[in-house]
This record gives C-alpha cells, sequence and structure tokens, in this order.
C-alpha cells in the first residue's frame, strides 16, 4: 500500500510539472549575446543585462554575425550602419530589437563663438523641418553619399576641423577625398548659411587645440554631445543620432 501510493505521488508530481506553460518553468535557458569587444556597441549590450543574459565578446561585428548565424550565440549587438550593411551583404540575420541606449552626436565651437552657434542651431532645425538631415542620414545609411547642394554660396567659407578615421562618418576615399556622412552634414549646414565648406584634417586629440588656436570654426567629427566637453566649449543641437539593434539568425 505504501509503495502504491509513493508511486501516486511521484506520477502527480510529474505531471504537474510537464502541463507547466513555458511562462513558468523554473530554470530558464541563459540567453547568449554577442558584441564587438571596447566598442559602444557594449554600452548598448548592458541596456539588456538582467537576468538570464550574459556576454561574449567578438574581434569585430562581423565575427559578431558569423557568431549569430553559426548559432554560437542567441542575438547580437550592432549599430544602425553595420546592421544596414550585413542586410545589404544578404546576411544570414534579422533586426528584433532596438536598443533603449542610443548616442546624439552635435558640432562644437569656441566657447565665445555664439554667432555661429546660433546660426548653426537655427540651420539644424530647418534641415530637419525639412527632410533634408534625413535624406542625407538615410542615404549614408544605405551604404551612398549624399549629393545635392545649390554651391552658390557668396559669404566666403567656413573651416571643419574633423579626424577622417571614423567609418561612415568622416573617412577618405580613394583619391584622398574626405568623405562620410558628418562631411555632407557639415556641407548642407554651411550650404545653408551661405558658406563653402573648407576641410582641415587631424587627429582627433588635436582637434580641440586647433579650435582653440583659430585654425578651425567648428569640429563635426562624431563628437557626442558630452557635459564635461561643454564647460569649455559650445555644443549645437544634435545633427544625428546613433541606434543600435538587436540581431538575431533568420
Amino acid at each position: 500500500m505504501k509503495r502504491m501510493l509513493s508511486f501516486v505521488i511521484a506520477f502527480t508530481f510529474l505531471v504537474c510539472f510537464s502541463s507547466c506553460d513555458d511562462g513558468a518553468t523554473v530554470v530558464e535557458k541563459e540567453k547568449i549575446i554577442a558584441v564587438k569587444y571596447g566598442s559602444v556597441n557594449e554600452s548598448a549590450c548592458d541596456e539588456f543585462f538582467t537576468e538570464g543574459y550574459s556576454k561574449v565578446t567578438y574581434n569585430s561585428s562581423s565575427d559578431v554575425v558569423l557568431a549569430v548565424e553559426n548559432r554560437k550565440v542567441d542575438c547580437g549587438i550592432v549599430d544602425e550602419f553595420e546592421l544596414n550593411s550585413f542586410i545589404r551583404a544578404e546576411r544570414n540575420i534579422k533586426q528584433t530589437e532596438c536598443c533603449e541606449y542610443s548616442i546624439d552626436y552635435c558640432a562644437y565651437f569656441k566657447s565665445d563663438n555664439y554667432n555661429l552657434q546660433k546660426s548653426f542651431n537655427k540651420a539644424i532645425k530647418e534641415l530637419k523641418a525639412n527632410g533634408k538631415l534625413n535624406k542625407i542620414t538615410d542615404s549614408h545609411l544605405d551604404g551612398k553619399n549624399f549629393s545635392g547642394y545649390a554651391r552658390d554660396n557668396d559669404k566666403g567659407s567656413l573651416t571643419m576641423l574633423c579626424d577622417p578615421n571614423f567609418k561612415n562618418r568622416v573617412f577618405t576615399d580613394d583619391e584622398g577625398n574626405v568623405i562620410g556622412l558628418d562631411v555632407d552634414i557639415a556641407r548642407a549646414i554651411c550650404d545653408y548659411l551661405g558658406y563653402d565648406l573648407e576641410i582641415e584634417t587631424a587627429d582627433f586629440d588635436e582637434l580641440f587645440t586647433k579650435l582653440d588656436s583659430g585654425e578651425g570654426d567648428f569640429i563635426i567629427s562624431a563628437c557626442e554631445v558630452n557635459d564635461e566637453r561643454e564647460e569649455y566649449y559650445l555644443a549645437s543641437d544634435t545633427y544625428f543620432t546613433l541606434n543600435f539593434y538587436l540581431i538575431e539568425r533568420k
């Protein structure tokens, strides 16, 4: 009798656990997120850090995508430029979520150049309103440079300081021209204000020294909004926001 009772209790216990739905499982499979080591993508990844998640780092976002494709990880995080590039390359991934983390970018001016700051903010506001900034951004996210300026400026020129070592944002082409999203946005702003754009390049650490010495009028070089920097320099309104996305295998 005792043996029969023990059997009934054990069977009832087994049935109760096997009938639980997925949301009631006692232990859930830990999800593994892949991300490029030492990149801002890691900050975006931190938005997903809760119980049941862990992070694995790779040397490049290409390695992250490969790990996702080969099911070595459950998902990965890439920025918006990378996502579009991999999708154009028909990689076996899909976008699932936009991360809460994002980065706002702005132009910087000398601390006493209020007039130029005000002019840039007016231009940024108008170019957002008329859709031109969106056209420029969408073009670059599609892997293309933007063209379409009036080029009839009569106020002289403004010099942009930049480090041409930011992929997609500011970089040099095969002919040595400085191109990228930031360049096209700077040109659109200058064009709106009636100025031609001149470009002066330097290592990023030297840009603000050159700005202080008057070698350039403003910096646009993948500079994110930074409260500490704004204690010493004037910042424009945000001209571009970089988003990050969670990807999975199709």
